[in-house]
């Protein structure tokens, strides 16, 4: 099993060359966010609805972080505000109206705790 399929069936995976093209992909795209004129809210919402596919009335105030953001499904009139991080290794559903704080963080990630398995990750 290729280790896309293992972090999509939240099975334990190693970031290979094809899990770090989607992340090569996303980090382009979250450039273009972090770094596009603050005061140009039709271009960030467009870079917002390129990073999370599906969008209606997305707005990000950069900066903002994920790992994929093809993972990040959110509701009409989402709202992030500044520093925003989202760890979406797995799905990430948020519904509609929903307003985030500044430094919001989510994270569906987590490593293994037991000895035997944080080292040597052979799969």
């Amino acid at each position: 099993m290729d280790m896309k399929k293992r972090r999509d069936m939240q099975l334990a995976y190693i970031a290979d060359e094809s899990v770090m093209e989607e992340q090569a992909r996303c980090r382009k795209i979250l450039q273009k966010l972090n770094f596009a004129d603050r005061s140009d809210f039709d271009k960030i919402a467009e870079i917002a609805k390129e990073l999370l596919g599906k969008s209606e009335g997305a707005c990000i105030n950069p900066p903002f972080y994920c790992d994929y953001g093809s993972h990040i499904e959110v509701g009409r009139n989402f709202f992030a505000n500044y520093n925003c991080s989202i760890i979406d290794v797995a799905k990430v559903k948020i519904g509609d109206n929903c307003q985030m704080a500044p430094n919001v963080s989510i994270y569906m990630a987590g490593h293994p705790v037991y000895p035997k398995l944080s080292r040597g990750r052979s799969f």
